[in-house]
């Protein structure tokens, strides 16, 4: 490996060497490392580049006055650093320190005056790290300080953030996981809609339940192209139409029109067609409720008093009015926003007055051709794709096809965009699930064109992500739990436990044969048979000679819940769908276009698990024992 392109990859963050899932050490190629560091805009074409690209990246380092972002945990006091060149030694230093609140404090003194930290030369030019106190401490929140020294100015975001993230008490709590397109009722179009997942929320509550869980509900592309999968929106910004009930819609009531459509006997015949499909037919049903938003669209902006309201809710928030853009049809795409806002805002008040809040996943990535990269292209790195790195389930590696944040970019940009995305889903959550968490450490890069094996890990800034979601988490009282499943670097489970994100703990990668011989979950964590991507619990048991013939799988199934829900985890969660046994996956990982992954409705529907005793029975056993009936 050349020295000098080991060291450009480590001053970006490229890592040049990895330990795979058995222990075993993979080096990038060469390759591998000019594509990646070509994807984090360096300006490379072949060997003969590296050193003049080394020693511009050292120069970018110390010429910036201040680094972009700046982390103050709250109980630290506030000390800043600062890169100067000789040149500016003894100048006056003109700070001004500008609160979330618009406060603003004034500060003057001479660079003279600062300890010196670090030095290095850079070009025949000595800088200078400096370090800059300044008084009192910082309230929680984002905070901005800037700097003028001489002719050179500079500016920087000050994170001020609790060490660790919000928690609701230490209640031991449990809730039911179901995808919502899958949750369906006689009142449903053929998938589910943010009333079924209401009706389960009153459904369960009374059963202890402390939360309901569901997959993303972002906003997809479901025409073209088409894209259903949850973890590939086309913007975490935004919700996905496709779960609007139109029957609690208030245009309905003033639209005639839209009633004759709904009640022709076309129409009709087309919902009783989606509602016998045992998978969901996502292209009919929105097309079908589309035709429905049109017609209810018009009224809504003949409406002066309700149109003046998304009105003056557009004057504050301008991306709205890009994404309606970006999705062609302007009108629409507002108003069917305005109405996702509606209803999820009733569904969040909902579960915060039963007691059974919602349980959302944030997912990692967005869709390559999505809004998200569309009106933040800088903020990715175009050139490469996250995935994962071989291991025993995946041995030729995973490529997840959406580009990784840009690591510099999105520092640069103050995470603007990683605060607005998180804030719009821990608005609406009491719990809210980080896919692949590893990804604030690390993640594994992909150059386009490569294999997924050929791929190699980028390091970003952990502890700033910690701070940001510290701030956000309670602001808006939200549980964060950190999806710590697979190859983990070894400083994420004690950053976790530092920050008082939960892990978690899944029966299926813990049993060794013997379910009687589990060992417990930690306390910190949110215990679960499975998720959406492993196999059912009753397939779990078959595909291990889990479940013999004189076995009954309820009696397990029971005896497995109910020991959970005797445990130490602070959170138990519950698949719907492994009370009845059910033995299809939602989702197998890898399969792609090869198995219909994330279609498949629930066998039984929502109206005859809220009617079965015996399912109702476990589930009020499983609240006594967490203490919530």
């Amino acid at each position: 490996m050349s020295e000098p392109l080991d060291e450009l990859a480590r001053l970006l963050g490229v890592e040049s060497s990895y330990w795979d899932a058995r222990g075993r050490l993979h080096h990038a190629s060469q390759e591998t490392l000019f594509m990646i560091l070509s994807a984090l805009g360096v300006p490379l074409s072949g060997i003969k580049d590296l050193p003049g690209a080394l020693r511009g990246c050292r120069l970018f380092l110390w010429k910036n006055l201040l680094e972009p972002v700046h982390l103050v945990w709250e109980e630290e006091p506030l000390q800043i650093p600062i890169r100067l060149p000789d040149t500016l030694e003894g100048c006056s230093l003109e700070a001004e320190l500008r609160f979330e609140s618009g406060r603003r404090r004034r500060f003057s003194l001479r660079t003279s005056d600062l300890g010196t930290v670090e030095s290095a030369e850079i070009e025949g030019v000595r800088y200078r790290m400096k370090s800059l106190s300044l008084p009192g401490r910082l309230p929680m929140g984002y905070h901005s300080l800037k700097i003028r020294v001489g002719k050179e100015s500079a500016s920087s975001l000050l994170l001020s953030a609790p060490r660790k993230v919000y928690e609701a008490g230490h209640r031991k709590r449990w809730g039911l996981f179901i995808p919502l397109y899958a949750l369906h009722s006689r009142n449903s179009w053929g998938g589910g809609d943010f009333s079924d997942l209401a009706r389960l929320i009153r459904g369960v509550s009374p059963l202890g339940a402390g939360f309901v869980g569901t997959l993303p509900l972002l906003a997809s592309f479901l025409d073209e192209p088409f894209e259903p999968c949850p973890y590939l929106p086309v913007s975490r910004l935004f919700w996905n139409e496709f779960y609007l009930d139109l029957s609690s819609v208030p245009e309905l009531k003033r639209s005639a029109s839209a009633r004759r459509l709904i009640g022709s006997p076309g129409f009709q015949r087309e919902i009783r067609s989606l509602r016998q499909k045992r998978q969901v037919d996502y292209r009919r049903q929105m097309a079908l409720k589309r035709k429905v938003l049109s017609e209810l669209c018009g009224v809504f902006f003949r409406t002066p008093a309700r149109r003046e309201k998304l009105e003056r809710f557009l004057a504050k928030n301008p991306d709205w009015e890009k994404y309606a853009r970006f999705r062609k049809d302007f009108r629409y795409h507002l108003y069917a926003q305005w109405l996702c806002r509606e209803q999820m805002g009733r569904l969040c008040a909902l579960g915060r007055r039963s007691g059974a809040g919602l349980y959302l996943d944030w997912p990692l990535g967005t869709h390559p051709a999505g809004y998200d990269l569309f009106s933040r292209k800088p903020l990715f790195a175009v050139g490469a794709s996250a995935g994962a790195p071989p291991d025993p389930f995946f041995s030729g590696g995973q490529d997840w096809g959406f580009p990784p944040l840009h690591p510099v970019n999105i520092r640069r940009e103050g995470y603007r965009y990683w605060i607005e995305s998180l804030r719009h889903s821990m608005k609406v959550s009491e719990l809210l699930r980080i896919d692949h968490v590893m990804g604030l450490h690390r993640l594994f890069w992909i150059p386009h064109g490569a294999p997924a094996r050929e791929g190699t890990y980028v390091r970003y800034r952990p502890e700033e992500f910690y701070a940001i979601l510290s701030i956000e988490s309670h602001r808006w009282k939200t549980t964060l739990i950190g999806e710590d499943l697979g190859t983990l670097p070894e400083e994420l489970r004690p950053a976790m436990r530092s920050h008082a994100l939960l892990g978690m703990h899944v029966v299926q990668f813990e049993a060794k044969g013997d379910l009687r011989a589990l060992a417990q979950p930690p306390a910190e964590s949110i215990a679960s048979l499975n998720t959406h991507d492993t196999p059912t619990f009753a397939a779990f048991l078959r595909e291990k000679h889990l479940l013999r013939e004189r076995d009954s799988f309820g009696e397990i199934l029971r005896r497995c819940l109910l020991g959970l829900a005797r445990g130490g985890a602070r959170f138990l969660l519950v698949s719907l769908e492994d009370l009845w046994g059910e033995v299809r996956a939602q989702n197998r990982p890898g399969t792609g276009r090869r198995y219909s992954n994330w279609r498949r409705k629930a066998r039984v529907p929502l109206e005859s698990f809220l009617k079965n005793p015996s399912l109702l029975g476990t589930l009020r056993e499983i609240g006594r024992l967490r203490g919530g009936a």
